[in-house]
Parts: C-alpha cells; sequence; structure tokens
C-alpha cells in the first residue's frame, strides 16, 4: 500500500508530458504527522490513504544521506499546541520542534536548504509564511547523494537521438557504458524495456534506479501502472553478468526540478475533511472559547535530482500548513543493447526493504548542444565507442 502512494500521485501528477519527480516516503512521514495531529473521520481518511506499513527509519550520514522532520509553530501560537503532541513528534519521528515568529521564510527556507544538502531552494514564499492565518508547519525533508556502485565514463557520453512523446526527436546528452557485473541488470518484453543501476551501498543502506520504458505512450502506461506491475517487473530483472555477451546501456543525463500543491490529488484519493473547516485536531491544538475551526491549507512539496555519470543527487521537501479559519480548497553471443531513448518512468528505492524515495517520469533530458563543449576535452582524451 504504501509504494501504491507515490504511484497514485505520479499518475495524478502526469496529465500532460512534462519530467515530473516526488518522493512518496517524504509524502507518507508528513501525513503521518499530520494523521497524529487529528482525530475522527479526519485521522480515519489520512490513514486509509497510508496503510498499515510502517514508517521506515532512517539516520543522516554525512554528505551521503539527509533525512528530518520538523515542526515549525508560530510563537505566539505555541501554547495552544499540546505537549502530548510535540512529544509525541519527538519520540516517534525525531522532529525539531521550531518556534518561529513567522515574520518571513527565511527561516524555514534556510533550514529546509540546509537539511536537503542545499539541494532545495526558497521552497516557501514570504507572504505563506507570514500570513496571520497561518499557525503551524509539518515539514519532512530527505536527500540523497550516492554514487553509482560502477560509475559511467564522461569520455563515453555523447549525443544521441531521443524520441519525444510528441513524435520529435531530439539529441540528448547520454551516458554509455559496457556492462559485465552484477551492478546493473535488464529486463525486456513486448510491452516495455527495464533497467536497474545499483547505487553504492552506505551503511546499512542500498539504493537502486530503475527506469521503465513502455514501447507504447508513457502517459497511457503510467494511468495503469502499480506497485503490483512494479513488483512484478523488478522480479524478473536480470544482472549483467547472466547474460553471455556484452551489456551496452545508452541512458540520458537529466536534471530538474518540480513543485506542486498536492491538495487537489489527495483530495481526489479522499482525504477532504482536513482542508475543511469541519477538521478534527483535538489531538494537536487546545479549542479557543471562539470555536474558530482549523484545516490544512497547503501541501507543498518539492523535489530535485541531477542524475549524471558519477550517481545520483536527489531531494525532497513536504509542507503541510496548518491555518486557522475557514479553508479554501482548491481544486560473441551479439551485444545487448539498452538504449531509454524515449519517454520513461523511474524509481529510486531502498534494495532492503523496497522503500521508494523517488518516482518520476523522465520526457526531456539534457540537450547535447548545451552540454557538448562540457565534454569535448573527456571525449577527445578517452575511447569513443
Amino acid at each position: 500500500m504504501s509504494n501504491d502512494l507515490g504511484f497514485r500521485l505520479l499518475r495524478l501528477e502526469s496529465k500532460t508530458p512534462k519530467n515530473v519527480m516526488l518522493s512518496p516516503l517524504s509524502v507518507r512521514y508528513a501525513l503521518s504527522m499530520l494523521a497524529d495531529a487529528t482525530a475522527g473521520e479526519t485521522h480515519e481518511q489520512i490513514a486509509s490513504i497510508l496503510g498499515e506499513t510502517p514508517l521506515p527509519k532512517y539516520g543522516n550520514l554525512d554528505n551521503v544521506i539527509a533525512f528530518a522532520n520538523a515542526f515549525y509553530i508560530r510563537n505566539t501560537f505555541a501554547t495552544r499546541i499540546k505537549q502530548s503532541y510535540q512529544d509525541r513528534l519527538v519520540g516517534s519521528y525525531d522532529a525539531e520542534i521550531i518556534l518561529d515568529d513567522f515574520a518571513n521564510a527565511t527561516n524555514v527556507n534556510g533550514w529546509i536548504e540546509g537539511k536537503t544538502m542545499g539541494q532545495i531552494k526558497n521552497t516557501l514564499s514570504d507572504n505563506a509564511v507570514s500570513s496571520p492565518l497561518n499557525k503551524a508547519m509539518l515539514i519532512n525533508t530527505l536527500a540523497i547523494d550516492m554514487a553509482w556502485r560502477d560509475p559511467f565514463e564522461e569520455s563515453g557520453t555523447h549525443g544521441q537521438d531521443f524520441y519525444m512523446s510528441d513524435g520529435s526527436k531530439m539529441t540528448a546528452t547520454t551516458m554509455h557504458q559496457k556492462t559485465y557485473g552484477d551492478a546493473v541488470s535488464y529486463y525486456q518484453d513486448d510491452r516495455l524495456t527495464a533497467l536497474s543501476m545499483v547505487l553504492q551501498p552506505y551503511d546499512s543502506t542500498s539504493m537502486e534506479f530503475v527506469a521503465i520504458m513502455p514501447n507504447g505512450n508513457l502517459a497511457d502506461y503510467i494511468q495503469d501502472f502499480s506497485s503490483t506491475e512494479f513488483d512484478d517487473i523488478t522480479s524478473k530483472l536480470t544482472p549483467a553478468s547472466a547474460y553471455q555477451g556484452d551489456l551496452i546501456i545508452n541512458v540520458p543525463k537529466f536534471s530538474f526540478d518540480f513543485s506542486a500543491d498536492l491538495v487537489n490529488d489527495l483530495m481526489t484519493l479522499g482525504i477532504d475533511r482536513v482542508f475543511s473547516d469541519v477538521a478534527d485536531f483535538t489531538p494537536m491544538i487546545t479549542p479557543a472559547s471562539d470555536g474558530q475551526p482549523f484545516g490544512v491549507s497547503n501541501v507543498i512539496h518539492k523535489t530535485h535530482i541531477d542524475f549524471g555519470e558519477k550517481g545520483v543527487r536527489a531531494a525532497a521537501v513536504t509542507v503541510v500548513s496548518i491555518r486557522m479559519g475557514a479553508v479554501m480548497v482548491k481544486e560473441v553471443v551479439p551485444p545487448m543493447i539498452i538504449d531509454l531513448d524515449r519517454p520513461f518512468m523511474y524509481v529510486i528505492r531502498d534494495r532492503q526493504n523496497g522503500e521508494i524515495w523517488f518516482v518520476g517520469t523522465m520526457y526531456e533530458p539534457n540537450a547535447w548542444e548545451n552540454d557538448e563543449g562540457v565534454y569535448r576535452d573527456a571525449y577527445r582524451a578517452g575511447l569513443h565507442y
């Protein structure tokens, strides 16, 4: 159920052909902290989306993995937040409890940037934070900066045709590798091509990147995609070491930022009371005599990814803003060649527990015309196939 949330959100955010990346794990953490703040039907709706799978615990590893939670509270509102809820956040989520004057977004944006290894900047606007209705923010951040177990040589990077979803063609900056080991696996049938590349393990965490490129339209394929299909495809992956010939892979580079307010998506999935003036926040907030309602106004989700020869840098933040007042709801053997030369979806997951950190689509890679000069020296110095 936990991984299905990511694919369901990806489906809702992929109505048009564009680069998308979401972090199901970040969303789950933010929603779980929100669920603990609610009661009654409000809580039940959120819990039904989260399912029964417990949240995995992750620590921080300097310059490799970052993971953090926080509860930002407007300092003039702090006496209304129940100590029992704050204790729950600290004990269950290792969350930082931070009092702030909410004068602008400088402090919270700085915290997010620091916790995402500098990858995500300027998450919130000054107006969003300083609004007098904005009383508290639940925040999850996570980030990785991991090397491939078998990195690509820059001298092999070249321009190669990439076929866009509209039928046009571009020349994409494409990484090339001839591989024989078990750090790369593949699967092909008459419907799709799948490719897995393992990242260098750190401590007890081992991640892999899995690309799935359907032979048909990616947007149509995603509409029926589920964790069951993902598990079926990954169970069929064959390591390069099992292939008798060379396995040659050509993978486009890409780098982009993505942001979305997930309110409409979550409403589509069945969560609506928490965005209304009938939301029940009794586990978190001491009621006031004026009976003013509380609700979630925004669920801001931002991600960043750099996918290149040496590895993957990726980060995400999810911010749940809690407001007072009526809430506005928004709408030789021959070599086998694996070419990721059409739009594809991808997943970055923990190999030990299967938890998906990132899921996305890649419709438009880096353009070779913008990158060629960077690789010219490496190209001339290396052996190009």
